[in-house]
């Protein structure tokens, strides 16, 4: 192995030859939770923050600011928890190892967690350094019920340790594009939920756009499409499966993108002659009344899909308007027969009402509703990027494959 200039062979790996080998007490002291006698309400509802693994689990962002639980002061004194000071690290070491996250406000945590209190070096670079341990965190966790890490092996695993000034330039950095991706992911729900009320009011007449009026005619789903099933054709014969026609379970469907088809197995001509399955034509639309019922989509080629759908090609009505609609009302059919699989029949289906507007309003509307899937699928495309670009990041940075240093007096 040929090790660069600069460079040094660690039991880590190469790094640069300017960095340290540490452990997490080289940055600070490592102290457990506690719990307060949850039978003592004194020790309850305070103005502690008391932090447990479910906390964790529902922050995506490295800085944690709220809590499920809170506790008193006296339940801080009467118990083995501590209160951290600010920007500690609070790694949960019981059943849910290596999930780790930074108090943004003074907390406690429960005893699933080993907690740092930083001293010295960086608070944030510690973080990032740490979520790259998981694996190692878990290997050398013990248990039989549930598994747990031990204050002595986390003090074992081995931490690579730049200088001050580059910790800091690394943990700006990687936290920066955490940030872009925390305020994507809150735009992207907020797009979602404003889809959603257009949704509402635009599939059922509430709000009418400007020239429109008129009543909006009531029909079955029977009236106004054909139906199509589907089938799987028979697994154990390996070149059924080796065409070059899509084919879909429930699975391949988004459970709230009428456009998203994940397609990733395709059959052969002679499966589709040889199995109960159709090619549905383009524009028809996908409805899953077995397992996963309740998914809509529009097919935007010819496709095949499993025995778990219903397909529907509409006779006069526009097929995006009705794959909209339907993926408003379907949900509710949810809870139908079905005994080990629940699921919704052809005729069922068939008999199911819908309130539709003419033709051109329904154009209309559409045009509005595909607008917003485009402008929420360019921002979920984008937010793949930050997240494949910060994986690299952290790749490159935490190893010192790419060097930053801190530019004099920022």
């Amino acid at each position: 192995m040929v090790i660069p200039e600069g460079y040094k062979k660690t039991e880590i790996g190469i790094i640069p030859e300017d960095w340290d080998i540490g452990t997490v007490e080289s940055f600070g002291f490592v102290v457990s939770g506690g719990t307060p006698s949850t039978t003592n309400s004194l020790y309850w509802n305070g103005n502690i923050c008391w932090c447990t693994p479910t906390d964790i689990k529902a922050t995506t962002t490295p800085k944690l600011c709220h809590t499920q639980k809170f506790i008193t002061e006296k339940g801080l004194a009467d118990s083995s928890a501590v209160l951290l000071p600010i920007n500690s690290i609070m790694i949960c070491t019981r059943a849910t190892i290596g999930e780790i996250r930074i108090n943004g406000l003074p907390m406690a945590t429960n005893q699933g967690f080993k907690n740092i209190i930083v001293k010295n070096g960086d608070y944030l670079y510690l973080y990032y350094i740490l979520t790259t341990k998981k694996q190692k965190m878990i290997k050398l966790s013990y248990g039989t019920t549930f598994l747990e890490l031990s204050k002595k092996a986390l003090c074992t695993i081995p931490i690579q340790i730049p200088k001050a000034s580059e910790q800091h330039a690394i943990s700006n950095a990687l936290y920066d594009i955490d940030i872009l991706i925390d305020n994507l992911e809150k735009l992207i729900v907020k797009k979602k939920n404003i889809k959603q009320g257009a949704m509402q009011e635009l599939l059922t007449g509430k709000r009418r756009l400007h020239g429109f009026d008129g009543e909006w005619e009531t029909i079955s789903i029977g009236e106004s499409c054909d139906s199509i099933g589907g089938g799987t054709p028979s697994k154990q014969n390996v070149e059924w499966w080796q065409g070059d026609i899509p084919w879909i379970s429930s699975s391949d469907l988004s459970e709230n993108d009428i456009y998203r088809i994940s397609v990733s197995r395709y059959i052969s001509r002679e499966a589709l002659i040889h199995s109960s399955t159709k090619l549905c034509p383009a524009n028809c639309i996908l409805l899953v009344s077995r397992v996963g019922i309740g998914k809509v989509a529009i097919a935007n080629t010819e496709i095949c899909t499993s025995q778990d759908f219903t397909n529907l090609i509409p006779k006069y009505h526009d097929p995006v308007f009705l794959a909209y609609y339907l993926s408003r009302i379907m949900k509710e059919k949810s809870g139908s027969q079905g005994t080990s699989i629940k699921g919704i029949t052809t005729t069922d289906i068939s008999k199911i009402k819908v309130v539709l507007p003419k033709r051109e309003e329904q154009e209309a509307i559409v045009s509005i509703l595909s607008d917003m899937d485009n402008e929420i699928d360019e921002l979920e495309k984008k937010l793949t990027k930050y997240r494949c670009l910060k994986q690299g990041m952290m790749s490159e940075l935490l190893s010192g494959h790419i060097r930053l240093t801190e530019k004099e007096g920022a």
